[in-house]
């Protein structure tokens, strides 16, 4: 199974309603291609995970690339994975204050500064990135819907 996750700088600012538009669109759009994933956030930039058949995210990625409606700045292919680690959720939005209680608020700061600044090495971002993504899993595992 392949992952792989960006950070981009959106064009102009997402109120809510856009990004829960966003999410339903994201989310039946990757049901019909088994894609996977979630997505954040916050001050005008993205971080959005996608796993599933490799050369299915490729060309997922490569649409989502040329949406004028952000920026791409940078894309991590993370390792191969045994099995989805979140299975049936084929776009989950998670809100900022759903971050901070389930404590990856921080994390998910670092992230997106070493990603969109690009001063670490690629091994250590995909670490920053691979325990953010662990993190976030195994909350969706114990709370597969979010509340709103």
């Amino acid at each position: 199974m392949f992952a792989l996750i960006y950070v981009s700088q959106a064009i102009h600012s997402f109120d809510e309603e856009d990004i829960y538009d966003l999410e339903s669109h994201s989310c039946s759009k990757n049901k019909r291609l088994s894609v996977t994933g979630y997505l954040n956030y916050k001050k005008g930039k993205f971080l959005q995970y996608l796993e599933g058949e490799k050369e299915i995210v490729l060309d997922l990625m490569a649409t989502i690339d040329q949406d004028d409606r952000h920026n791409v700045l940078r894309t991590i292919h993370l390792p191969d994975l045994e099995e989805r680690r979140f299975k049936d959720c084929y776009m989950r939005y998670w809100t900022y204050n759903q971050l901070v209680q389930i404590k990856v608020d921080d994390m998910l700061e670092t992230v997106l500064l070493r990603m969109s600044e690009r001063i670490y090495g690629e091994d250590k971002l995909r670490n920053h990135v691979l325990r953010l993504v662990t993190r976030m899993a195994e909350v969706h595992k114990l709370h597969p819907q979010p509340v709103r």
